[in-house]
């Protein structure tokens, strides 16, 4: 008997199926023993088969193919899945998860950049490591901007993972008034914050993430950029409410939420870690730079790019902006890939898999 595993979506299709039987084939016809309706997928699309202990996926040589953790596998090759891989066909996702086996420890590989733009200091902080990133923007209306978010970053990289976003929040804004009292010149300032960490949850992975202020995070999972979050300005306010002066209003960019400002609550968000998903965080400056459109055009061209490199390619095409140079604001980014721990890149896993027996393919 194979070893159980279960195959969840957890993208564009609500296949839920525990595989019990030593070979199943996936594909869009209804005579296929998983079915996914996707136009981009083939009638008879791939197989998951079990062999020697082992679950392996074979693309049946389709005109869109099967991804594995975000690269393309070779046709007719099977490849060997671990627990916690993912599987792409057509616009679905799916999860393998092996029973009685943990999965695969994950970690960061992070990069990141910033740059001053036509500002005369740069107010803007990140940091980036193994099991965090975040950026963070000091609200230029308030003194001390580049001291809140120094306070923001450096108080997101010192508590324990377990520590509740909500919790660094309230640190953070206790911090900032505390600072303020020592300091004069430094009263009634704040920060907006992006920030995304691993966390371990009953034996499986996510990204927990916060959100406050007019930054941005997405993920990326190879074949899409997907927003995280919405802005907390008070023209996306108007937006939400459908209001006809929502995207031309001159108070449109005004902060509504920040740290030390008087609405200081977070949005929080989570998401399954899955392996070769990339995470972004911005500061509002490369969004005004480059607009909606053109960051995720960007993001999209470098999305094969390790990820230090990728940040600082974005922040090279933000700083080539057609605004005037003085109208530039700070700008930050920080990027992950989600990794197996001990590797390195977005590209790798498949390049080592040992394939089925050559007398069983």
């Amino acid at each position: 008997m194979p070893q159980p595993a279960w195959f969840k979506a957890v993208r564009g299709s609500s296949l839920d199926a525990l595989l019990t039987r030593s070979r199943f084939v996936l594909g869009r016809s209804t005579n296929c023993d998983l079915q996914v309706d996707d136009e981009m997928v083939s009638r008879e699309h791939c197989t998951l088969t079990h062999s020697r202990g082992q679950w392996y996926i074979t693309d049946l040589d389709t005109p869109n193919g099967t991804a594995v953790n975000g690269e393309q596998i070779p046709a007719g090759q099977p490849v060997q899945l671990e627990s916690g891989d993912a599987v792409q066909i057509g616009d679905a996702e799916f999860v393998l998860t092996l029973r009685g086996k943990r999965p695969i420890p994950m970690e960061l590989h992070a990069g990141g950049a910033t740059a001053r733009g036509g500002r005369d200091r740069n107010e803007d902080d990140y940091v980036i490591g193994a099991n965090l990133l975040a950026v963070a923007d000091g609200v230029g209306s308030r003194p001390s901007g580049d001291i809140a978010a120094g306070i923001a970053i450096d108080l997101v990289g010192t508590p324990s993972r377990n520590l509740r976003w909500t919790h660094v929040v309230t640190a953070i804004e206790a911090a900032l008034r505390a600072h303020g009292e020592d300091d004069p010149t430094s009263v009634d300032m704040a920060t907006t914050l992006e920030a995304a960490r691993l966390i371990d949850r009953n034996g499986m992975t996510f990204v927990s993430g916060v959100h406050i202020g007019d930054g941005v995070a997405l993920v990326d999972d190879g074949f899409e950029l997907r927003e995280l979050t919405v802005a907390h300005t008070f023209g996306k306010e108007l937006a939400i409410k459908n209001h006809p002066e929502a995207g031309r209003h001159p108070d449109r960019e005004k902060l509504v939420k920040g740290i030390g400002l008087e609405d200081g609550k977070p949005d929080l968000w989570e998401e399954r870690a899955i392996v070769g998903h990339r995470y972004i965080l911005s500061t509002d400056g490369i969004l005004r730079a480059l607009g909606r459109r053109q960051l995720i055009e960007s993001l999209a061209n470098v999305r094969h790019q390790p990820p230090q490199m990728a940040a600082e390619t974005v922040i090279a095409l933000a700083q080539q902006s057609d605004l005037p140079p003085e109208v530039l604001d700070n700008m930050t980014i920080a990027i992950a890939d989600v990794c197996r721990s001990g590797r390195s890149g977005r590209a790798y896993d498949n390049q080592i898999r040992s394939a089925l027996p050559a007398a069983e393919r």
